[in-house]
């Protein structure tokens, strides 16, 4: 199945059911962004922790998208 996506500059590109999107990519990084900064000042236990917390806030906000 062969699955198109628009790119920012207006380019349409199409994949085999993979899809890059910039804006799921910043997603990831700001849920992530807290227990990096976490584990980075030595707590890695609590920073763990928090990362797999945010996993179901990650499988809610990146719901499937067909383009």
């Amino acid at each position: 199945m062969k699955c198109v996506h628009a790119l920012p500059t207006g380019e349409i590109m199409k994949t085999n059911n993979t899809v890059w999107s910039w804006q799921d990519a910043r997603f990831g990084a700001v849920i992530t962004a807290i227990p990096f900064v976490v584990i980075i000042t030595g707590y890695v236990e609590v920073g763990l922790s928090l990362l797999i917390g945010s996993l179901p806030v990650a499988f809610i906000g990146l719901l499937p998208t067909r383009a």
